[in-house]
């Protein structure tokens, strides 16, 4: 591969944009938040709504990354109407 070709496939690539890294961030701190309440209050009761808040979380991660992969963040709304 030439040196010029692998500029234009490393230029070619997707970035994460801001948007994109905030929204994981968010994820990340819930789940450190929920450990923190198991951590808290290790009881059957805290692991079943920890549990519940998770299978939300993680429904709603999968639900931001196929809208991401869908319609790109840094795409204009107008190219949409």
């Amino acid at each position: 591969m030439t040196e010029q070709a692998r500029e234009e496939s490393a230029d070619s690539k997707r970035r994460v944009s801001t948007l994109e890294l905030f929204f994981d961030l968010v994820f990340v701190f819930m789940l450190t938040q929920l450990t923190s309440l198991l951590e808290s209050n290790p009881t059957w009761e805290t692991a079943g709504q920890v549990l519940l808040i998770f299978v939300v979380l993680f429904w709603m991660h999968g639900g931001y990354a196929w809208l991401t992969n869908q319609v790109p963040p840094e795409t204009p709304i107008a190219d949409f109407c």
